[in-house]
């Protein structure tokens, strides 16, 4: 029929123009022009890409591991992904730049697990999550390249209840409470490229039921304090009357504090939010009247 190719052109076509390819490739080689650009314009895009999908050393860069996803952070390439699960073990991510939703796979752990309170920390391209085994904590990761769950290595100090931030490919979860419900001081960093945890200095002030985002960390029980986590100097600094206390008539603030969840914090555009649920309240912290 006429305006289409039959089998045989097709494969004909194709053969031509991987000679073609072939002696363009010879000709930049023999010049010592490295560039690429003239030679995938004379493909075109669409024929580029049916190659590059062909091209084994293509897919293994896809498919083969972080270092696409590492060139595109040193371009500044960002799409960020937003986690969150309404059942439990159960994870959806939504795409803010394709702004779709995706589901994840289910995570394959023991029903203690999937049972008892979870907490969540994004990093880079990976999804942590804190659970509860029969015996001890542990932690299961997500990670984008593999699309898979897997079992992962605790932190030094296994704890829930903690406070956590992330910045580009390191996180920090900081205080929390132990198995047997003592409450930490200490922290730790979490290395995405390497998938191992470092110590880091404690606290001024242990702390549990504590919020953080960017290595702020705020506890919304008794203590009105805050710390922040300097990695040039590698110090802790505290932070005095950084969150008011909530005073409700008649109900002791102790009592009251034990059943309230942590705030849930934000930081956007170096702007540090808190999001009082109850109140159904935003508020922004003024860094220079610390209010």
């Amino acid at each position: 029929m006429k305006g289409l190719l039959s089998t045989f052109d097709v494969t004909q076509t194709a053969k031509r123009t991987r000679e073609n390819i072939a002696d363009k490739a010879k000709d930049m080689k023999d010049s010592g022009d490295s560039t690429t650009n003239s030679l995938i314009s004379e493909l075109g895009r669409d024929l580029s890409m049916e190659y590059l999908a062909c091209c084994p050393g293509f897919k293994s860069v896809i498919f083969g591991g972080e270092e696409l996803y590492k060139l595109r952070r040193q371009l500044g390439i960002v799409e960020h992904w937003v986690y969150f699960s309404c059942n439990r073990a159960e994870w959806e991510a939504f795409d803010t730049v394709g702004y779709k939703f995706r589901s994840l796979p289910p995570i394959l752990a023991s029903e203690c697990f999937k049972c008892c309170d979870m907490e969540s920390l994004a990093v880079a391209t990976k999804l942590l999550v804190f659970g509860r085994e029969v015996q001890s904590l542990s932690v299961y990761k997500y990670s984008v390249v593999t699309d898979s769950w897997v079992y992962v290595v605790t932190p030094n100090t296994p704890r829930c209840l903690f406070a956590s931030g992330n910045h580009n490919e390191i996180a920090i979860v900081a205080g929390g409470c132990d198995s047997k419900g003592k409450i930490l001081g200490s922290a730790e960093m979490y290395k995405s490229n390497t998938g191992m945890w470092q110590p880091l200095p404690s606290l001024n002030t242990p702390r549990k039921l504590c919020s953080g985002v960017d290595g702020e960390v705020g506890n919304p029980k008794v203590l009105t304090s805050g710390e922040v986590f300097d990695m040039k100097t590698n110090v802790w600094v505290e932070i005095l009357n950084m969150l008011p206390g909530h005073i409700v008539e008649g109900v002791d603030e102790n009592a009251l504090a034990a059943t309230r969840s942590p705030l849930l914090l934000a930081v956007v555009k170096n702007a540090l939010y808190a999001a009082y649920h109850e109140e159904m309240l935003l508020k922004k912290y003024n860094k220079s009247l610390n209010i």
